[in-house]
């Protein structure tokens, strides 16, 4: 059987409606976004839906109500037949979900929900029985329920039929992350059962297969358990899979440990566990033996071991503690160990504006004029000298760096201050060039949106429809672009934006495979034999089973390129506004596409530009003086629409508040208690602080944005010291430099929200 076919052939079936009498998309809303009281205390009556009685049913469960969840998801089973007196235990259950009556959509997933609970209740018997009845139609699904099959085996003490079931699964999935899976469960019936050399050797094929992954460190701890014990001896081979893995799984001293025991460490072929070991002197804080070490391997053997625990200290964040390595590496007879080196000495020394750090950045350049590394040294020279007031001098890095690098990672910030140096000096020939290249080239950057929008406001709509007339006689693609570009942001009008582009076919085209995607995943393919997996659980909000349903797909380009196309579209078509965002960005990764609203389908815009939670905006915006587009902006610029999200310094939900600001707001609103993963609290919260930002800042956008982000007092600060300065300056040159591009990332999302959906 094809099963990559199978389950791509699922996800490309048709979207349409299920004829289903469920409340549609506000079970979604209610599955994505609700807590399980609040699902619970909405779908009330007698004449509940299969969708509705399947969510309630997992609802239940997970708040462990489990006879509740089997009475919800038994009545999920067939379309029209409930049984509403069903008496819930094991046999009844069954003969009820296996009587002759149309299944429902979530047939398989009922009977897979249900065996777990009756699995809870040890009832291993029935638990086999239910799991028989699940179909191989949603593969993800059945590997799941065969799974659970195989531990009802092993605790009904049916070992070797539990074995044979994950041998089959082995045999039927070959995708890479299923059969770590598989193997993990194996090796652990195997090992509970005392077989542990056979367990020992499953364990390492999973390390074979991906060493740093989850079900690697699983792995890869129980190995070492076994070492340590003596139950398995370890030829040198294995020992270096096991240290390897033991450092991906972040168990530095335990790898160590393992990898220091290899014969010969520092010899062929045994190389590799020699550099993984050598990180971990570095992660274990053995400084003392790696010197010794250092002492004892020839001298050509110093030099890599020493770029490799500069190396290590590097990526630890420990860049001081790598600083002396590098020193001594410039004086390597290895380019390649000269090369790094000198630019981790050049961007460090940069950062910190160490005396004499210019040197090393010309240096690099000079060195190595062509590397794409000197294009980030020639705009760190030219950052310099902008903020020291050197305009002239900046000038040439940056005309340089544009010039040798015209697509570099910093090709936006060079473009967009050579446009401010260049009008600055009355060279408005040079700054509209580099604004047409800025414009047409970095159209996803915040700064082409500076420009744009000025150039947009600075010109009527004649003179630019004019301009793009006189570009298409003289079929000049780039010229044609960006008076394009500028038309929209002036008209904010798809209608007219979209019958330019209809005789733009030469810049058009760039977008026919992203267009032709979004296409298929609305309208879906010929095979419309059954709904596909995804739809039928985006109905409910399903988050769970979304995600195990992804998990069996191939990881191939067109495969990916599909699945994120079809979440984004059903992102749009159930209100996840994250799935929206998040997916079409990953599907224009995946295209090698630059996102650009100007030309991009209008469908893609605005999966990319969602307007979201429009009830507690309207609500909220309508009760403090803080426009839409604002809090749209700082949404997604703070989340991506993640209403779940959580930052590593704890702020919360779609605004990103930390819980100390949230409390101080509900003790000013009067609020006592409150869920900051709720949408409307989340919104209500962060537009009350921006309004008081608002009022704070004289309704500055770019201050506000800071102190949204750094705190009202660090603003105050960085704008006295900047006080002779414009916005831009003063963006370029603030110390935090996460601060920097969220002033930079929300100003973007806010000119393209007042475009997309005027202001």
């Amino acid at each position: 059987m094809n099963y990559r076919y199978l389950i791509l052939s699922t996800f490309l079936i048709t979207l349409a409606c299920s004829g289903s009498s469920g409340n549609g998309n506000n079970l979604s809303n209610l599955g994505f976004y609700h807590t399980p009281d609040e699902i619970i205390s909405s779908i009330k009556g007698e004449k509940l839906s299969p969708a509705e009685h399947f969510l309630l049913g997992i609802t239940w469960k997970e708040k462990k109500d489990y006879k509740k969840a089997l009475h919800h998801l038994a009545n999920s089973c067939f379309t029209t037949c409930r049984a509403p007196g069903l008496k819930l235990y094991a046999q009844p259950v069954y003969r009820f979900v296996t009587s002759f009556h149309v299944k429902s959509e979530y047939y398989d997933d009922a009977l897979y929900e249900i065996a777990g609970l009756f699995y809870l209740y040890r009832e291993y018997d029935y638990v086999d029985k239910f799991l028989e009845r699940v179909s191989k139609d949603n593969l993800p699904l059945y590997l799941q329920a065969r799974l659970l099959k195989a531990q009802n085996y092993k605790h009904s003490g049916k070992t070797g039929q539990a074995l044979a079931i994950l041998e089959t699964l082995l045999a039927d999935f070959t995708e890479p992350s299923p059969r770590s899976v598989i193997l993990i469960k194996k090796a652990s019936i195997l090992e509970e059962s005392g077989s542990i050399e056979k367990a020992a050797a499953d364990y390492f094929i999973i390390l074979s297969i991906n060493p740093d992954s989850w079900q690697a460190t699983i792995a890869a701890e129980h190995l070492h358990l076994f070492h340590n014990k003596g139950s398995i001896i370890l030829d040198d081979r294995q020992k270096q899979d096991l240290g390897i893995a033991l450092y991906h799984a972040q168990k530095y001293n335990e790898s160590k440990q393992v990898l220091e025991s290899v014969k010969d460490i520092a010899a062929p072929p045994h190389s590799e566990s020699f550099r993984y070991f050598i990180r971990t002197l570095a992660r274990t804080g053995s400084t003392k033996d790696f010197g010794a070490l250092t002492r004892k391997i020839k001298k050509v053997d110093e030099q890599d071991i020493q770029f490799v625990f500069a190396d290590e200290l590097w990526s630890m964040n420990r860049k001081y503690a790598s600083i002396p390595y590098y020193k001594k590496l410039l004086q390597s007879d290895r380019d390649d160990i000269k090369r790094i080196s000198l630019q981790r000495l050049a961007i460090y020394m940069e950062d910190r504006s160490t005396q004499g750090f210019t040197s090393y950045l010309l240096q690099y350049v000079n060195a190595y004029p062509r590397d794409m590394v000197s294009h980030t040294m020639l705009w760190l020279l030219g950052r310099h000298e902008i903020k020291d007031g050197r305009s002239l001098e900046a000038l040439q890095y940056l005309m340089t760096s544009d010039k040798n690098h015209p697509g570099g990672k910093y090709s936006d910030q060079c473009r967009f201050w050579l446009y401010k140096i260049r009008l600055q000096n009355g060279d408005n020939n040079g700054a509209r060039s580099a604004a047409l290249d800025l414009i047409t080239k970095n159209p996803d950057s915040p700064y082409a949106w500076i420009v744009a929008e000025k150039l947009a406001t600075q010109e009527s709509l004649e003179s630019l429809d004019k301009h793009f007339t006189e570009a298409r006689k003289e079929k000049d693609p780039v010229k044609s672009l960006f008076y394009h570009s500028l038309l929209f942001l002036k008209e904010k009008d798809f209608q007219k934006r979209n019958a330019r582009l209809q005789k733009m076919t030469d810049i058009r085209n760039h977008y026919e495979e992203l267009e032709s995607l979004l296409v298929k995943a609305e309208k879906g393919s010929r095979q419309d034999a059954e709904l596909p997996l995804l739809d039928k659980y985006a109905r409910i909000g399903n988050d769970e089973a979304i995600q195990r349903t992804c998990s069996l797909l191939p990881k191939d380009k067109q495969t990916e390129a599909e699945k994120n196309a079809l979440l984004a579209t059903l992102g749009m078509k159930y209100h996840n506004y994250f799935y929206a965002a998040y997916y079409s960005q990953e599907l224009l990764k995946i295209l090698s596409m630059q996102e650009n609203i100007f030309i991009q389908p209008e469908k893609a815009v605005k999966m990319l530009l969602p307007e979201s939670f429009p009830q507690c905006l309207e609500i909220y915006t309508g009760k403090y003086p803080v426009g839409k587009n604002m809090i749209l902006s700082v949404i997604k610029a703070e989340s991506l629409f993640n209403h779940k999200a959580v930052s590593s310094a704890g702020a919360m939900g779609l605004m990103q508040l930390m819980p100390p600001t949230a409390k101080d707001l509900a003790r000013e609103l009067g609020i006592n208690s409150f869920d900051l993963k709720n949408p409307c609290t989340s919104i209500q919260f962060g537009t009350r602080y921006l309004a008081w930002l608002r009022k704070f800042f004289n309704n500055n956008f770019t201050y506000m944005v800071a102190g949204y982000n750094a705190g009202a007092g660090n603003v105050q600060k960085w704008r006295q010291k900047f006080s002779s300065q414009d916005e831009d300056f003063f963006t370029e040159f603030i110390p935090f430099m996460e601060t920097r591009y969220y002033i930079l990332r929300t100003g973007k999302f806010l000119t393209q929200y007042d475009c997309v959906y005027g202001r």
